[in-house]
C-alpha cells in the first residue's frame, strides 16, 4: 500500500492516479478560526474517478499525553466544551472503516499540516492491520524519516487510542 501524508493544503490538489482511499482529518470550528482556512468537510478534494471513498473525520490536534493524568482529569472537561478530542468511539469508527480496505493500492490522509494527527493515524492502522506500507517519496517520507528520528508517532493520543481500541476489542 502507498501512503500519502498530506497537509490540507497539498491535499486540495492531490489527484489520485490509481484508485485511492482518502482519509481526510478536519478541524473543530474552535480551531478552523486560526488554521489555513478551508479545513473541513466544506472543502472538497480533486474531483477523480480514482477516489474509491471518501472518510472524513473531526478532531483536534489535541495530545492529551503530554499532560500528567491528574491535569487531564481536572481539565478535560473544559477542554472538551472547547475542542473535539479523539476518543475511543471515533477510534473504532475509524478502525471499522478502514477494516475493508486493508488491501488497497494506494491512500491519501491529511490533516491541517500533515504532522501529527494524520501520521499517527496511518501509523496506528499500520499496527493494528499489519499493513505494508510504502511511503510516497517527497514529503511523505520526510515526515516519517522526521517522526522515526524524533521517536514519535505523531499525536500520541491518537495512536495510542487507535491501538489499544483495537487491541482491547479483538
Amino acid at each position: 500500500m502507498k501512503v500519502f501524508i498530506l497537509d490540507h493544503g497539498s491535499a486540495k490538489e492531490f489527484v489520485p492516479d490509481k484508485p485511492t482511499l482518502a482519509i481526510r482529518i478536519y478541524d473543530s470550528p474552535a480551531i478552523c478560526d486560526k488554521a489555513p482556512p478551508g479545513n473541513s468537510e466544506n472543502c472538497p478534494l480533486q474531483p477523480s474517478k480514482n477516489w474509491i471513498n471518501i472518510f472524513g473525520y473531526l478532531f483536534d490536534d489535541f495530545d492529551l499525553t503530554r499532560y500528567p493524568a491528574e491535569y487531564v482529569k481536572e481539565k478535560l472537561s473544559e477542554w472538551e466544551s472547547k475542542f473535539v478530542i479523539m476518543d475511543r468511539s471515533l477510534a473504532e469508527k475509524i478502525i471499522s472503516d478502514f477494516s475493508g480496505y486493508c488491501d488497497i493500492e494506494q491512500v491519501m490522509i491529511h490533516c491541517t499540516w500533515g504532522w501529527a494527527r494524520s501520521p499517527a493515524t496511518i501509523l496506528g492502522l499500520q499496527k493494528i492491520f499489519g499493513l505494508n506500507i510504502e511511503w510516497a517519496k517527497g514529503r511523505t517520507q520526510r515526515v516519517i524519516e522526521a517522526r522515526k528520528l524524533a521517536g514519535s508517532k505523531g499525536n500520541s493520543h491518537v495512536y495510542r487510542l487507535l491501538t489499544e481500541t483495537k487491541l482491547n476489542s479483538s
